[in-house]
C-alpha cells in the first residue's frame, strides 16, 4: 500500500526536488505550494504525511498544518525549516511529529518520512501519551 506525501515548499526547486526523491522510495507524492493549492490537496489527495516549513509565506504553513489535523488528526507533520526551533518556549512546534533541517540535499526530509512510515507503533504512542490538540491548547 502506499503511503501519500503532500510536500508543500514556497521555492519551485527544493519541491521538485523532495517529491522526486520520495517518488524514487516508493511513496505517492503530490507537491504545491502554500498557497490554496495546498488546502486543497489536504481533501483531495489526503495525505499520511505534510512536508512543509511552518514559516514559510509568512507563517502560512502553520496554518496549513493546523487545518490539515483540524481535517484529519493523524495526518503526521515534518516541519522542514531553516530557523532554529525552541520547543522549550514554542509549543506550537509540538505539533509536529518529525523534523528535518531545510537543504538542497533532500535526505534530512527522506529519513524524517521514513521514521514516521510505516506507523502503527507511531498510533500506539499517541494513544497513550498527550495529543497535538492537548499540546495546542496548553500553548
Amino acid at each position: 500500500m502506499s503511503r501519500t506525501i503532500l510536500v508543500v515548499e514556497e521555492h519551485p526547486s527544493l519541491r521538485e526536488r523532495y517529491a522526486e526523491v520520495l517518488r524514487s522510495e516508493g511513496f505517492e507524492v503530490v507537491s504545491a505550494p502554500p498557497t490554496e493549492d495546498a488546502h486543497r490537496l489536504i481533501s483531495e489527495a489526503a495525505p499520511d504525511v505534510i512536508v512543509l516549513d511552518p514559516d514559510c509565506a509568512g507563517g502560512k504553513g502553520m496554518a496549513i498544518a493546523l487545518e490539515a489535523l483540524g481535517t484529519n488528526p493523524s495526518i503526521s507533520l515534518v516541519f522542514n525549516t531553516s530557523h532554529p526551533i525552541n520547543m522549550e518556549t514554542d509549543f506550537s512546534t509540538w505539533v509536529a511529529d518529525a523534523y528535518a533541517v531545510r537543504s538542497h540535499s533532500p535526505e534530512h526530509v527522506s529519513a524524517a518520512v521514513r521514521r514516521l512510515i510505516p506507523g502503527p507503533e507511531r498510533a500506539a504512542r499517541r494513544r497513550r501519551g498527550i495529543s497535538r490538540r492537548q499540546a495546542l491548547s496548553r500553548a
